[in-house]
């Protein structure tokens, strides 16, 4: 097995959290308590997979870089959707990567503000900041793509039929149908477009951005999978793979899907080592 620590999600992770400390820096908000529980969320940790994804795509084609803006505005808009996740209302959680969640430290109403506020923050950077590096084409196509992936097609829609089914408010006809829509939406979108923006940003043709597109929808659906055997027994309503498949079942499903993602990355032989090493990181994590 290749080595699942490699040097350059630690040179991204660095760079992103560099990144995203200059921005709040250069747009401290008001009131200071908001500002400091927006801060809160975002530098709790965190593997910045995400934004990896993004920025190894970006440097098959160019100086990775120039996808900061976008990687550190998807890193805003996952930890929005974790803020919400954790509130009494949806998931209850009271600790989010081994500290108190954000509604924990600064109560509800903030956390639910602070959540709101990353999330369209996000886009102001995506266009201010991403401005500076490419064309207001591949800003919009980005834009309209980011949009489409976390909002009621993609992350927010996902989420709002996992609530759903959990509090038994939808009848579920078909378990796997239903596992397949949350995952795909809840998870795999905001996970596949990551790679998308890369190829955007390198001025991919419709071939290559497909195969990208696949290789994302691949690993993400993956991710969720994994994420479901890991917290196996810890939500009694929520429907999971693990629930509907087994686990043993789970994680072959989920092995499978990372190797058809990998060979979506066939055409850039070596050069797409990163997103393929980021693709066995998912099946081998365990956290």
């Amino acid at each position: 097995m290749r080595n699942l620590n490699p040097d350059f999600l630690t040179e991204y992770k660095d760079k992103v959290n560099r990144y995203l400390e200059e921005i709040f820096q250069e747009n401290p908000f008001y009131p200071p308590l908001f500002n400091e529980a927006m801060k809160y969320a975002v530098f709790t940790g965190g593997k910045r997979i995400r934004a990896a994804l993004v920025l190894s795509t970006v440097k098959l084609f160019s100086n990775y870089e120039i996808g900061l803006p976008f990687a550190a505005s998807i890193e805003l808009i996952h930890t929005y959707s974790l803020i919400h996740d954790d509130l009494p209302s949806m998931d209850n959680d009271d600790y989010r990567r081994g500290k108190p969640s954000s509604h924990k430290v600064f109560g509800e109403e903030l956390a639910i503000l602070a959540g709101d506020g990353l999330g369209t923050f996000a886009y102001e950077i995506m266009v201010e900041k991403g401005l500076k590096v490419t064309s207001k084409e591949n800003v919009l196509k980005i834009v309209r793509e980011v949009s489409h992936a976390s909002g009621p097609w993609g992350m927010v829609g996902g989420q709002a039929a996992d609530i759903l089914v959990a509090k038994k408010r939808i009848k579920v006809e078909d378990k796997r149908e239903m596992v397949k829509f949350i995952h795909t939406h809840k998870t795999q979108k905001l996970i596949a477009v990551c790679p998308t923006i890369g190829g955007i940003l390198g001025h991919c043709n419709s071939d290559e951005l497909h195969h990208l597109k696949s290789y994302g929808e691949k690993i993400g659906l993956a991710f969720q999978i994994m994420d479901d055997v890991l917290d196996a027994g810890k939500e009694e309503n929520t429907l999971t793979f693990p629930k509907v498949y087994g686990i043993e079942n789970s994680k072959q499903i989920a092995r499978k899907l990372v190797e058809e993602g990998k060979e979506q990355l066939t055409m850039w032989g070596e050069k797409a080592r990163e997103l393929s090493d980021i693709a066995d990181l998912i099946i081998e994590r365990s956290s």
